[in-house]
């Protein structure tokens, strides 16, 4: 039986309607070989999962005595899953961080098929309680956003208790590329332990090039047809979009730790070489330290105590704390 003490929504007769819905709809989603359960709360869906899976990993950012207890913003984990479940939780992802930079996040983590259960849209009244109304329009572009990493292979409509919710099934969708492809291979020192988790969560931020496919050893991704920046080249610009770089990658747990301008394409000013982007939790004084050298390496211009600044937020491995230092060079950085 189900555990009384759950929330209405996980428990005795709410969640064995939740539970028949999924597996009478999406029969072979709990089948596979890694499982991954974001908002798992007391782990129900975890535990239907682990009979059919060679891994089954669950986080929450509330102790519900269940799974690790940390928030899908901080999470990070060096393979990618076949099976990644949402429950009712969608909305909550997008109001932790105001956006949905966090589907490229997941679709980094994602090899397969993701099941999602919950609203598209503000038309459900629990989302027009949740999210401020400023950012109800960017709410509604879920499916849009969606879109641009997966197909949607199956929606139904949710049970009566939460109208105007669904639950959705996508399959992680991988773009096609005809140009030019450069081959970047991982890097393994005392600095950076690459994986292509890692490498997929840097290239879902708007200032990189994307990357096209991968295999065990590196990635590939685009070169383009333009030059690169030299050492101490058009300093103020470049500095001020690492930080935007940055700001995005703060809200999905991520730092990349290398500002050298040599890594910019000119005229466009997109960024390539994702070797440095790696989880905030995992920084140490010596990536602090790295970063001031590789700083110094490509920067005249950058103030002692901006350095300072981002160090210290660094070493303190907060990803809110980052983000408000990235956030205040970039309101302030002329650029």
């Amino acid at each position: 039986m189900v555990d009384k003490s759950y929330p209405p929504t996980h428990e005795g007769e709410l969640l064995e309607k939740r539970i028949r819905l999924i597996e009478e709809n999406f029969p072979n989603f709990f089948r596979g070989n890694r499982f991954l359960d974001i908002g798992c709360n007391k782990g129900a869906f975890s535990e239907l999962a682990k009979p059919h899976f060679k891994e089954v990993v669950s986080i929450d950012k509330e102790d519900y005595g269940y799974g690790r207890i940390i928030s899908f913003r901080d999470f990070y984990d060096s393979k990618q899953f076949d099976r990644i479940f949402l429950g009712n939780i969608n909305h909550h992802l997008f109001n932790e961080i105001k956006s949905w930079a966090w589907i490229g996040k997941l679709a980094a983590l994602s090899i397969d098929q993701v099941l999602v259960e919950g609203p598209v849209s503000t038309k459900c009244e629990d989302v027009r309680r949740i999210i401020p109304q400023q950012f109800h329009a960017e709410f509604d572009k879920f499916l849009d956003k969606m879109s641009e990493y997966f197909e949607l292979i199956k929606c139904v409509p949710s049970i009566d208790y939460t109208p105007d919710r669904y639950v959705m099934l996508f399959k992680r969708r991988f773009k096609e590329y005809s140009g030019t492809l450069i081959y970047k291979r991982f890097k393994k020192d005392n600095y950076i332990d690459n994986n292509i988790v890692d490498i997929l969560v840097a290239a879902s931020s708007p200032f990189e090039t994307p990357v096209v496919s991968w295999d065990d050893r590196g990635w590939y991704e685009p070169r383009m047809n333009f030059a690169t920046y030299g050492y101490f080249e058009n300093e103020g610009v470049l500095f001020k979009i690492w930080c935007k770089h940055n700001l995005f990658l703060s809200k999905l747990g991520y730092i990349d730790f290398d500002p050298a301008t040599i890594n910019f394409f000119k005229p466009c000013n997109l960024h390539f070489d994702k070797s440095a982007c790696m989880p905030i939790l995992k920084i140490s004084e010596g990536h602090a330290d790295m970063f001031e050298r590789l700083l110094t390496q490509s920067y005249r211009t950058i103030p002692e105590s901006i350095i300072k600044k981002i160090k210290s937020a660094m070493v303190s491995r907060d990803s809110r704390r980052l983000e408000e230092v990235w956030n205040e060079i970039v309101e302030r950085w002329p650029g």
